[in-house]
């Protein structure tokens, strides 16, 4: 697909230390590229109707609720398109692909969350109905601190690997491979994350 070859490689502020990071906006317009970066991240927005949704090789116009959790490299962005809408609502969750390792994800409670970052290689759109329901969820997530902030993401995740009719969005997954064998880009990447916080 052309418009993949447009892609951005992002580098979130989500450093080592960080479980997760919780980005919540209000905004009159999208104007973030097409881009990817290997953390997970988990992406709702309300008020969007007409905003058109790029995913993997998957793009469509959105409702007013959204809600997508995109997996690790996978190429993405939401473009302003036909929305002309004001005060849309953004929050973005994005956290390390080993923030629950493989050990802990192999125990068999823990199996739907396995199988849905599994799933997150192509996206996935949660139903109109477990998105009104986690809503306030989503909303409230920033305000919390400390463990509490930590459990509320792992049962949302749990709430949401449990829930019916999601949808896969992509039919391809994409492979990091580039950025991986790269090592002057590792090189960068790892020099900003032990150096974001200097001048």
């Amino acid at each position: 697909m052309e418009i993949l070859k447009q892609a951005h490689r992002e580098i979130t502020p989500l450093s080592n230390q960080d479980c997760f990071l919780v980005f919540d906006r209000t905004k009159d317009y999208f104007d973030f590229p097409l881009h990817f970066h290997p953390e997970i991240e988990l992406n709702f927005i309300s008020n969007g109707k007409g905003v058109r949704r790029v995913v993997g090789d998957s793009l469509e116009e959105i409702e007013n609720l959204e809600l997508v959790l995109v997996g690790s490299g996978l190429y993405h962005c939401w473009e302003q398109h036909n929305c002309t809408n004001k005060n849309i609502r953004e929050v973005t969750i994005q956290f390390q692909v080993d923030l629950f390792d493989k050990t802990f994800l192999s125990r068999s409670i823990m199996k739907p969350l396995k199988d849905l970052f599994d799933r997150s290689a192509h996206g996935v759109l949660f139903s109109k109905k477990v998105t009104k329901n986690m809503m306030p969820r989503i909303l409230k997530i920033s305000k919390l601190d400390g463990l509490d902030y930590f459990s509320e993401l792992l049962s949302i995740l749990y709430d949401l690997a449990n829930s019916r009719n999601q949808r896969l969005l992509s039919t391809t997954t994409i492979q990091l491979e580039d950025f991986e064998n790269s090592k002057k880009i590792k090189l960068l990447y790892d020099y900003v994350q032990d150096n974001y916080a200097k001048k």
